[in-house]
């Protein structure tokens, strides 16, 4: 059973075949996206080419109202950067943004080595060495951390993505087998197919993206199947003039949708939307020939005046980007203005380079220019910033001479350390040492080359001299050491010892043994171990008792402080407070990334096994948290006391 096709209407009025229809299309899929209306909501689908990108799936409800926005990444700071990135990657899922990361991470890099050749200048300008030079920006490391958690996000966003395809594909073998049926089974009721018909094809509109590899085939199974049908419902008068009704509601909401249009306030929202309009316009089967041209004509008129509204936002950038372009010449003028200014000192160059940072700064935070005057003022502002550059590092390069008399100096107290550094005369020479070390720090600057030589052998001669005098200190290392041997045995007697079984007279106990071991004294610097082997005893003992895990370090970190204070240990006291602080750091900032993958869980139920289990990490996260913190605060405090006593 063959005949001619039905024709269906284009924009100019000209037809189409329904097979060249098919060839055309049949390569393309609608993903699901959300509509008000549910008589529009298959008019509101959007038609991704052959490829398929799955970049513009429709977002989910929580962010889909949100527009990217549009930035001039090449005039952002390196801060801003980060902080645009920071924005996006928290404000949008990632698909919609791969563009504008690999934009931000293009220009982070080129700004990062902009800097490091800037610095480079200036350290040779001041008297180093290139090889001598180096380099390490402060915000790379989170730069690359953000960078690393938006792949993440990427890749997560990409495995849901294809595990929907899968289901979506099985969703459209179904209605072509419903399709199929429709017209093999000729049920005598065209009426009820030609609803049954109406039904698969807002389901095969709602049912989303497919496998790539699956697209063709498909589309050209459905499209062939839907031919049969109309070639069946060309043989049903009754049913054509339903499909011409059924087309015509099509087109009355697309017309009053575009229509709506005209009144939404976000203009590239809704031109957008527009597009996509005159898209499933032509997708839309024929209407009565006596109103094809009418609908045309009506929907035309709709969409031009959007078409004209964005016209006059377009005018409204170029006037805007205009000023902008006037401000940032005026930026450009005034860093020139300090390029032709006679800067005589340092103390003055430091201002003008002060000025200039903030001039850079405004110039970054200034929007966009017209496009074509986009790379223009750029290079113009670069070579204004090189010139005040090149005159600040000639500057510096004249101060070598000044750094020269310095070195002389600088020899000259080496020179009196050295014939120094033997003597006898303790309280004299002392004296002078350090009046001579006084002078040293006041001297500037010496060629980089020389500075550290020379820093060497001044130091050199002054520890040999100190070091002389600190032996003095030997005798009391000698009663350190016999503390020392007291503190092994004392170690052997406790391990020897049996704790009370009851709790409170057991940490009593464990008291007891702190004031004894700090009644022995001090011990030799290259000796302190002996208290990190106490710790370890004691701490055995301890995790024999029934006590919560809170209690234990409560007397484990008391046992600390009291070994501490009593051995005046400035040392260790810092380095558990470096350790407890850094420990803070590390669960502050562990804490953040899971609850920052909770969102990966938004539309998970709470009974949700994976969610339970990442509340749960975060819970203990926090109650270690508290655990360091307490410690911390603790620590802080001592080193604050010993402080106010000293």
């Amino acid at each position: 059973m063959s005949h001619e096709k039905e024709n269906l209407p284009m924009e100019d009025g000209s037809q189409e075949k329904v097979n060249e229809t098919t060839e055309k299309v049949e390569n393309v899929q609608q993903p699901e996206v959300p509509q008000k209306e549910e008589k529009i909501s298959s008019a509101s689908e959007s038609i991704l080419e052959n490829d398929q990108n799955l970049d513009e799936v429709a977002p989910s409800k929580e962010i889909e109202k949100k527009e990217v926005p549009a930035k001039d990444y090449k005039s952002l700071s390196i801060t801003a950067l980060v902080d645009e990135l920071q924005f996006l990657i928290r404000s949008f899922e990632p698909n919609r943004i791969k563009n504008q990361v690999n934009d931000i991470r293009e220009q982070f890099k080129l700004k990062v080595e902009e800097e490091r050749r800037q610095k480079e200048a200036d350290f040779i300008a001041h008297g180093g060495e290139k090889e001598a030079f180096s380099y390490n920006n402060p915000y790379y490391h989170q730069f690359s951390t953000l960078t690393g958690d938006f792949k993440a996000k990427l890749q997560a966003f990409y495995k849901n993505i294809e595990k929907q395809q899968k289901e979506n594909l099985k969703e459209r073998l179904t209605i072509i087998d419903e399709l199929k049926a429709l017209y093999l089974n000729q049920d005598p009721d065209h009426h009820h197919t030609f609803k049954q018909f109406r039904a698969l094809r807002e389901r095969w509109d709602q049912a989303g993206f497919v496998p790539k590899n699956e697209v063709t085939n498909i589309f050209k199974t459905y499209y062939h199947h839907l031919d049969n049908y109309y070639e069946y419902l060309k043989l049903n008068k009754g049913l054509e003039e339903l499909e011409h009704k059924n087309n015509l509601e099509l087109k009355d909401h697309l017309i009053q949708r575009a229509k709506e249009l005209q009144k939404e306030n976000n203009l590239q929202k809704a031109f957008n939307e527009l597009q996509f309009l005159h898209k499933k316009w032509k997708e839309v089967g024929p209407v009565d020939r006596e109103i094809r041209e009418q609908k045309w004509q009506e929907f035309k008129e709709a969409t031009k005046i959007v078409h004209d509204r964005k016209h006059e936002l377009n005018e409204q950038y170029k006037v805007e980007q205009t000023k902008n372009l006037e401000k940032k010449r005026e930026v450009i003028e005034m860093i020139n203005q300090l390029t032709t200014e006679e800067i005589t000192s340092h103390q003055k160059w430091q201002q003008k380079i002060k000025l200039l940072e903030e001039l850079r700064g405004t110039f970054m935070k200034i929007g966009r220019v017209p496009r074509e005057f986009n790379d223009t003022i750029w290079d113009e502002f670069k070579q204004a910033t090189r010139s005040f550059n090149h005159k600040k590092n000639h500057y510096y390069k004249s101060l070598k001479h000044d750094q020269q008399k310095n070195l002389e100096l600088k020899n000259a107290l080496l020179e009196q350390a050295k014939e120094l550094q033997d003597s006898t005369d303790w309280e004299v020479t002392t004296k002078k040492l350090i009046d001579i070390q006084a002078k040293w720090k006041k001297i500037g600057h010496v060629p980089r080359k020389y500075s550290d030589k020379i820093w060497q052998e001044f130091k050199s001669a002054c520890n040999n001299f100190f070091d002389r005098y600190h032996s003095l200190e030997n005798e009391k290392e000698q009663a350190f050491l016999e503390n020392y041997e007291k503190k092994v045995a004392f170690i052997e007697k406790i391990k020897a010892d049996t704790l009370s079984s009851d709790i409170k007279e057991a940490i009593q106990q464990i008291n007891q043994y702190s004031q004894e071991w700090k009644n022995l004294g001090k011990v030799p610097k290259n000796k302190m171990n002996i208290n990190k082997e106490f710790d370890k005893t004691v701490d055995g003992l301890l995790a024999n008792l029934n006590i919560s895990k809170s209690e234990l370090e409560d007397v484990k970190l008391d046992n600390l402080i009291s070994q501490i204070i009593a051995d005046e240990d400035q040392y260790r006291l810092n380095e558990e407070i470096h350790h407890a602080r850094k420990k803070v750091q590390d669960l502050d900032h562990e804490i953040a990334q899971l609850e920052t993958n909770l969102a990966f869980f938004s539309n998970a139920k709470e009974d949700n096994p994976l969610l339970k289990n990442a509340k749960d990490n975060i819970a203990k996260h926090k109650e270690e948290h508290l655990m360091w913190s307490k410690r911390y605060s603790k620590l802080v405090k001592v080193h604050f006391e010993k402080l106010d006593h000293e």
